[in-house]
């Protein structure tokens, strides 16, 4: 065990300045679960992928910017869905196709469930929400299709 005057290296205490002091990737270069766009997009269009359905907006979106990069047409060549709303900044004003969720109805669903659970009270475990559809101008059928 290292005394308290030594110094400990470990990944976290060095990478932490470097996170600081180092600039952020290139928007669009990284995912929010840490995916790397580009591999993702080789492994979709390697597969024959036309359409690809994306969780949050700003994923969604970093992905398209990707494809678009890439000289794909999106969404004639590649549409991409929106499973969701955005939860962090997304640097477009692009019309997505997909769904919006009522975030705060879920929420206040959530908090309802658990006061029930710690209660002790009877609740209905699973409740579903109505989504509202977002046509959008980003799904179309495929080129040849």
């Amino acid at each position: 065990m290292p005394s308290p005057r030594q110094t400990v290296s470990a990944a976290s205490v060095a990478s932490r300045p470097k996170g600081y002091s180092s600039p952020p990737p290139r928007a669009g270069a990284e995912g929010a679960a840490g995916w790397e766009l580009s591999a993702v997009l080789d492994e979709l269009l390697a597969d024959g992928v036309t359409a690809v359905f994306v969780e949050d907006l700003a994923d969604a979106d970093a992905l398209a910017a990707a494809a678009r990069d890439r000289g794909l047409d999106v969404p004639a060549q590649l549409s991409v869905v929106a499973l969701g709303d955005a939860s962090r900044p997304v640097p477009s004003d692009a019309d997505y196709s997909g769904f919006h969720i009522p975030r705060k109805e879920m929420g206040r669903q959530a908090v309802g469930l658990l006061e029930a659970i710690l209660s002790g009270d009877d609740a209905e475990i699973q409740q579903l929400l109505p989504c509202e559809l977002v046509e959008g101008s980003t799904l179309t059928a495929p080129e040849g299709l």
